[in-house]
């Protein structure tokens, strides 16, 4: 009689999904085509990527809704997986182009457009779980559950041993029975229910949203919302400071190693750094150890400086896997002009629903570096404006030469001295991306490099003269020789 029930509750399913094709069939050639247009994105073929994914898409939805009855994690995790691949694609070609001098503009708003859409894809599927959840005694009315396909939760409990990761990753294969157990049933809501214990469910609606991000790209940059589960944002999560309840962003640059500002670590502090794919419940890697300018476990006076705010922090070894970001060799300085075309910066930003999601600012600048006591203009900057900033710095130490003569105390140490390592941008900042890397795309390997780390706006800058709209960051000079020494640490397994 049960198998029965299945196999009348199967045909229904079936006919909603279009003719007779079952949805493990559809999962599959949606599996398949992603897998495609992965390679094809990764081979630089945005436009073929784009037909795989659209196409992938249309396996796991009907006239582009979730199908009839049919809200699994598979329909919302793999919808929003397309959908956050064809952003992330989009974003890529929006590189490529800025660099070529071409129209950028288009891919670039419509890579807004996907991952938005992504987001809210998570978004409307955590609220099904929760109404599975909530409605559990119903669950509980027999000991066998029929027709899973359309009660929604087939691919979580067909097998009692199905785990969170293949609750939450976003995988497309289908599974073998309709039947499922009243133990499998248990196992399920057990882990639902630890799942909004921790927060999973609470996703913020990402709108309203600052006018900053509101995905119409100006003239020169863009600011926009993205999902770290692919390519470079995969390697950047959060730094959560427990003793001091303070949030930061950090980013991995080697086996079990990320990159911070020194004044979001503190001596004794509690910190972990966490991965915040939006589709995953947060994992957690301890920091065993973390060094600063002043020496390891130390932030104190030379820390305090600008140009000097920078911390290389050594993760657990659950961390072992974590994708890396590729630091830039040598001095920003030392390159050839035109080596690089714009810059990236991508944090958890305060202003997005209080650095919930990871937002990105694609197309701002560096406009210069400060190193041996002296400024050199790069993107962005014209030759007047350098010299502006050149004249700033030589005038400022003269005033303070002369209070020093008069016996006077000045009233700050000289900007060429405090920003001395540090980087001048005009990326988009707020309190969450202290921390955040500063990347900059590179014309001839078509890719993005560390050049620094965000620092933010420098509350010492004067408010008048060419400072005045500059935020700070740190090159990758500054912390380099201290990075060497903790990837030798890693690498001789000696933590």
């Amino acid at each position: 009689m049960l198998r029965i029930a299945v196999s009348i509750v199967t045909t229904m399913a079936c006919l909603i999904l279009s003719g007779c094709v079952s949805m493990e069939d559809r999962a599959t050639q949606a599996s398949a085509l992603y897998s495609s247009g992965i390679v094809e994105s990764n081979a630089g073929d945005f436009d073929k990527a784009q037909q795989l994914f659209t196409q992938a898409r249309s396996q796991l939805t009907v006239d582009d809704n979730p199908p009839n009855d049919y809200f699994t994690d598979r329909y919302y995790l793999g919808v929003s997986q397309v959908d956050s691949s064809r952003a992330y694609a989009y974003f890529i070609q929006s590189s490529e182009f800025y660099s070529q001098g071409k129209d950028w503009h288009t891919p670039i708003s419509q890579s807004d457009k996907l991952y938005r859409q992504a987001i809210e894809d998570l978004r409307e599927g955590t609220q099904r779980e929760v109404e599975i959840l909530e409605s559990k005694a119903k669950w509980k009315q027999t000991g066998r559950v029929v027709g899973a396909t359309v009660l929604g939760i087939m691919a979580a409990m067909a097998d009692a041993s199905q785990t969170q990761s293949n609750m939450y990753n976003a995988q497309a294969s289908g599974a073998g029975s309709y039947e499922v157990s009243n133990k499998a049933t248990e196992n399920y809501l057990e882990f639902l229910n630890s799942a909004r214990e921790q927060g999973f469910f609470d996703m913020p609606d990402i709108e309203p949203v600052p006018l900053a991000l509101g995905g119409s790209p100006d003239k020169h940059s863009v600011r926009f919302p993205v999902m770290p589960n692919q390519g470079y944002f995969k390697s950047i999560g959060k730094l959560i400071n427990e003793t001091e309840s303070a949030q930061c962003t950090a980013f991995i640059v080697s086996k079990r190693i990320a990159i911070t500002n020194a004044h979001c670590v503190s001596e004794g502090g509690a910190l972990y750094w966490s991965e915040e794919e939006v589709s995953k419940l947060p994992k957690r890697h301890d920091v065993l150890l973390w060094a600063t300018v002043d020496g390891a476990f130390k932030k104190r006076n030379l820390s305090a400086l600008p140009g000097n705010d920078w911390a290389v922090i050594i993760l657990d070894k659950s961390a072992s896997d974590l994708p890396s970001l590729t630091i830039l060799p040598g001095h920003l300085s030392e390159y050839p002009d035109k080596s690089f075309s714009h810059a990236l910066l991508a944090g958890y930003n305060g202003d997005l629903n209080s650095g919930y999601y990871l937002t990105a600012h694609f197309g701002c600048q560096i406009s210069g570096v400060v190193s041996g006591f002296s400024y050199t203009p790069l993107l962005g900057k014209t030759a007047t404006e350098g010299d502006a900033i050149k004249r700033f710095f030589a005038q400022d130490l003269e005033q303070l030469k002369k209070a020093v003569d008069k016996g006077k105390s000045p009233d700050h140490a000289p900007f060429s001295i405090s920003l001395n390592g540090g980087l001048l941008h005009n990326c988009d900042t707020y309190f969450g991306s202290s921390g955040a890397p500063i990347l900059i795309y590179s014309r001839e390997h078509k890719a993005y490099f560390v050049a620094g780390i965000n620092q933010g706006q420098y509350k010492d800058l004067p408010q008048n003269g060419p400072l005045r709209n500059q935020r700070i960051g740190v090159s990758v000079s500054a912390f380099y020789p201290t990075f060497e020494v903790a990837k030798h640490i890693v690498d001789g397994n000696q933590i």
